[in-house]
This record gives C-alpha cells, sequence and structure tokens, in this order.
C-alpha cells in the first residue's frame, strides 16, 4: 500500500504554510496506527501496528516515534514503518553498538525525540533515566544520565543522576535542553563540553519564582520543552497545568499561558505558535498563538478514536500526548491510548470525479498529486484500486481516502443500486413490485419485446427473470423464475402424450403420438432454462423414437399437430 516516492514529498512543502486562523476547519486523518500490536521492519504503513505511541518528530521527510509499548524507537519512510532503536525487550544495553541490538525502556507512558542539526537522534529513555542519541550512522551512546552524582551540575552529563527525562529540544548553537520530570528541574546539556547544568528549578516539587531568574525559581513536574526562534525556552507543568517561559534575553522565568489539562509535550510551527499536547485520556490539542489566544486544534474531549476525515476539533483523542508540526505545517498528535499518530492538515491533496457510482459499476477518481494510496472507509460499501477506480458493492456512502505523504484527501462516494425485484407469479402472470423506473423481461435471457411493465402474462414455459432501474439509471435483475404453463390455444393432455421408458434409458425414449395426421407433427425437447435440445418434423408416425446428446435433467416435450399442442416430461439420468 506504500509509495516510497511521497512519503517525502512533505519536505518540500512551503515552510510558510500553518495551520489556518479557523481550527475547526482543520481535517484529520489517520496516519498509522490502529489496534495494538507490533509490526515487523518494513510493514507498509497503511496496515502496520503500533503501542502507546509516545513522542513524535517530524524530520527531512520521515515521521519518527516512540512506539514505547513494543520497546522501540520507531520511524515512517517511503510509506513503511522500519526499527531506528531498540531490540524489542525494556532493559539498558548497546552503547557504543548498533542501535537496533539496543535494550531501551520508554515504558508506555513517555518520553520525546529531538534531532541536532546534522541530523543524530536524540530520545528520552524514560524509565532507564537517561538521554540517548543514536547518530546518522546507527551507533547509539548515552547524552545525560547514568552517573551517580544529582544534580551533577558542571559536570559531564554522563556523571549526572537524573529521573525521568521527558521533553526534549535544541536551542539555535546545538545545546539540548530537557524536562526533568521527577527531577524537577529543567536540564541544559552543553554538546560542545557535555557538560549538564540546571536553568531551572531546584528540585522540589513547586511552580513558583515567576518574575525573577529562572534558576532561583521552582517548577513542578516539568513535561514538554521547546525552543522558539528567539531562544527563548517553554516547557509544560503537568500538575500546575500551565505553560512557563525562560527569557532568552533575561535568564527571567514567567508563567506564559494557563488552562491546560494535563499539558504532555510541546512544539513549534512556523509562524511562532506553539503546540500542546495533553496526557489526559480525553484530552485535547491546544494552540497558544503568538496573540496569546489560546485556542483547541484537535479533540472533542473523548477518547474513543473517531472523526478521520472529518473536523479535527470533532475527533476523538486518547491521550494526544505527542504533537511535531512539519514545515508545511502538518501537525503530527500521538495518541497514546489510542495506538495510533493522526494528522491534522494544513493543506489537502485535492481530488475530483463522480461522487456516484452504481452497485456493481466503477467510476474513476484523480488526485492533483499522482501515484500515493487509495483506500476505502468500507469496502463493503465501495472498493478503491491502486489507480483511484472506485467500484460500488452495495447501497449506501463511504469515505475514499488518497494519502500522498503527510498529505491527505478524501471524498465521499455515494452508491446507488435499486432493491432486486422478487418475482411472484399468480397463473401465468409475472409480476414484480411497482416503484422503479423501468422494467424489461427476459425468457432464457433474451429481452422479451414489449414486456416493459411490472407484469407479464406468460405464453410459453421456461426460465424468466425482469431488469429494473431506478432513477439514477442503476439496475438490479431478479433472480431466476422457472414457469411451467400451459400455452393459449394448447391442451396439457398427459395421458394422450406418452413417454417411455421413464426415466429413459441411455438417453433414449420413444414417443407415443397422440394421432397419426395426415399433416406435419412438430416434436421439441427443451431444457427448463428453455433452450431448445432436440427438434424433428415427423409425419404419419404413431411412434417417434429419440436420443438426447444432453446431460441429466428434466425436459420438456412439446408436440404440435395441426390443431392441438401436447406436453410432458421426460428425464434423462
Amino acid at each position: 500500500m506504500a509509495n516510497r516516492k511521497f512519503y517525502s514529498l512533505i519536505a518540500g512543502i512551503a515552510s510558510t504554510a500553518a495551520l489556518a486562523g479557523d481550527a475547526s476547519a482543520q481535517t484529520i486523518y489517520n496516519y498509522i496506527g490502529s489496534t495494538l500490536g507490533s509490526s515487523p521492519h518494513g510493514t507498509p504503513v497503511g496496515v502496520a501496528k503500533i503501542t502507546r505511541p509516545t513522542g513524535v518528530r517530524y524530520h527531512s521527510g520521515d515521521v519518527f516515534f516512540g512506539d514505547a509499548g513494543n520497546e522501540i524507537v520507531k520511524k515512517v519512510s517511503a510509506g513503511a514503518l522500519y526499527s531506528v532503536a531498540g531490540v524489542g525487550l525494556y532493559g539498558f544495553s548497546g552503547d557504543g553498538s548498533d542501535a537496533l541490538l539496543a535494550e531501551i525502556h520508554l515504558g508506555g507512558t513517555g518520553g520525546d525525540i529531538a534531532f541536532d542539526a546534522i541530523g543524530n537522534l536524540y530520545f528520552s529513555d524514560i524509565y532507564n533515566n537517561r538521554v540517548r542519541m543514536v547518530d546518522t550512522g546507527g551507533i547509539i551512546t548515552t547524552i545525560a544520565g547514568g552517573g551517580a552524582t544529582s544534580p551533577g551540575d558542571g559536570g559531564p552529563a554522563t556523571d549526572a543522576s537524573i529521573s525521568r527525562p521527558m521533553g526534549l529540544a535544541f536551542d539555535a548553537s546545538g545545546n539540548l535542553y530537557f524536562a526533568e520530570e521527577n527531577g524537577h528541574r529543567i536540564r541544559k546539556v552543553n554538546i560542545s563540553t557535555g557538560n549538564i547544568s540546571t536553568i531551572a528549578g531546584d528540585g522540589t516539587g513547586a511552580s513558583t519564582g515567576d518574575g525573577a531568574a529562572a534558576t532561583a525559581a521552582q517548577v513542578e513536574y516539568p513535561e514538554g520543552i521547546a525552543v522558539n526562534a528567539d531562544g527563548d525556552i517553554f516547557f509544560s507543568e503537568y500538575s500546575s497545568n500551565k505553560i512557563r517561559k525562560i527569557s532568552a534575553a533575561t535568564g527571567n522565568i514567567s508563567t506564559y499561558a494557563t488552562g491546560f489539562d494535563q499539558p504532555a509535550l510541546l512544539d513549534f510551527d512556523q509562524a511562532g505558535n506553539l503546540f500542546v499536547g495533553s496526557f489526559n485520556s480525553s484530552g485535547r490539542v491546544l494552540r497558544v498563538k503568538t496573540s496569546g489566544v489560546v485556542d483547541t486544534v484537535a479533540g472533542n474531549g473523548t477518547s474513543t478514536p473517531s472523526g478521520d476525515a472529518g473536523p479535527a476539533t470533532s475527533a476523538g483523542l486518547g491521550r494526544p500526548m505527542g504533537v511535531s508540526v512539519t514545515p508545511g505545517g502538518n501537525l503530527l498528535i500521538s495518541t497514546n491510548w489510542n495506538h495510533r499518530i493522526r494528522v491534522v492538515m494544513a493543506q489537502t491533496v485535492a481530488i475530483t470525479g463522480t461522487g456516484t457510482v452504481c452497485a456493481g459499476s466503477t467510476t474513476p477518481l484523480t488526485a492533483s498529486i499522482p501515484g500515493a494510496i487509495w483506500k476505502s472507509a468500507d469496502a463493503a460499501i465501495a472498493t478503491v484500486s491502486s489507480t483511484g477506480v472506485v467500484t460500488g458493492v452495495a447501497a449506501g456512502t463511504t469515505t475514499i481516502t488518497y494519502v500522498a505523504g503527510l498529505l491527505f484527501g478524501s471524498t465521499v462516494v455515494t452508491v446507488n443500486a435499486p432493491t432486486t425485484p422478487v418475482i411472484s407469479a399468480s397463473g401465468t402472470t409475472l409480476s414484480v413490485p411497482t416503484g422503479y423506473a423501468s422494467y424489461q423481461w427476459t425468457l432464457g435471457g433474451t429481452a422479451i419485446a414489449g414486456a416493459t411493465s411490472e407484469s407479464y402474462t406468460a405464453t410459453t414455459s421456461g426460465t424468466y427473470a425482469v431488469e429494473v432501474t431506478d432513477g439514477s439509471g442503476c439496475s438490479a435483475t431478479s433472480a431466476d423464475y422457472v414457469l411451467t404453463t400451459t400455452a393459449v390455444g394448447e391442451a396439457d393432455n398427459t395421458r394422450a402424450l406418452r413417454v417411455f421408458p421413464n426415466p429413459a434409458e441411455n438417453k433414449q425414449f420413444s414417443i407415443e403420438l397422440p394421432e397419426t395426421a395426415n399433416g406435419n407433427i412438430n416434436i421439441v425437447v427443451t431444457n427448463m432454462v428453455g433452450e431448445k435440445v432436440y427438434e424433428t418434423i415427423q409425419s404419419g408416425k404413431s411412434t417417434v423414437a429419440v436420443k438426447l446428446n444432453a446431460p441429466a435433467g428434466i425436459y420438456l416435450v412439446e408436440v404440435k399437430t395441426q390443431t392441438t399442442q401436447y406436453r410432458t416430461k421426460v428425464t434423462i439420468q
């Protein structure tokens, strides 16, 4: 289902794009995941399963996240899911070696991902109380934590003892900042020296000190962290439900925004708006605009996953803790309890084509960006091919989505299908319900001229059906109805017409004719669907021998004289 070309297409989108001011106008889609599970290296993103995703980060066309329930850092690249770090067992091992063979411990509930300027990946190995790095060559090392000194300020970061590192961020100089949740501190690692320092908090869980130096303040369970273009540092406090800011110019701390519900990880868009995830099981993703106004960009306050291809603010999100804004302005959200990563679109793919189709028929859809992935929300209503051809299956509506990297599009397709008519009979008169736009009766698969109403009076035996159409031009055909009838003017006199032996022997039987008139006698044998299998014209005979080259079954024998028609049945074994 994946298309490698278009899963990196988002990298080329103009970096000035952002979510529109009216957040309710944005559309949300599912990017990866469904029910909890684990998918192997290389699984197409459309069918891949993940468990308890935590931090999420877009980088150079790929999407990285902590698959915390599986104890692996993963990425979506070229339309498929790949492991980046972790062997899938919780523990600690592997420093200095291949990251794919290392043991990590994300713990299912937290941790962030960040990248430095040269593409090294950093993640919070939260239950190992470390920040670890996977370099561009795939080797894993510890950057901070694992030591015995607390807080360890002024010394090597790897000598420090830290407690539950959460949010990660870099400044323009390449220095690493992280929120030490249980240590109640904001920490900085000077990448040039490798030394660690505390820039806010003293280890006491309280939210104090606004208006003065951050180093003298107390912070309370810091979670997410982000650095803006001016170098100001922003972090969320889980317990106090606020966002605080450390000014790069003065070093002072202040409260930046309040009114959150268990705020989690953070990210800025290109315009300087701050996006805030939530640890709440039924949380929302909020945005702090540069004006200071806080609004909801995703989530309706329920935890059951819902709302794909609809307004982001109407979607159900189960613990939307991780957020990442792409250069194109699309917002990635990791929903920890739903085992999914969702995406709120700033830009969408335009889909054109007919929005209605008959059941059993097809209609093509086209997208403004070609060659990516088509999906139907309900294949019982309509299916869609890899080239966008929709096939109607049953009456109803379904949403057809199109995924090109982090660009999405959708359209609603309606499938029309009239109710299949059921033939009823009263004597030789066949009928179906009224209300259809048109009718066409058939005998043995051939249209009967003029038989175009809801009823038809049969004049001969055979297999009948009727095709009906509705107002949209869609058709349905009844099941076959086998009618055995006596035509107008004929006598059904089985005593006068004798067939023997019956059942026939070796497909041979004789017909004892009812009279030996001077005129011709026409003998016709048909199967039960009205197909002629034998015909002969005899004259002046009282008995005719017949051999059928036909399969076993029941056959109708009709004999026509100049004045009368006779009928009976014969069984071929």
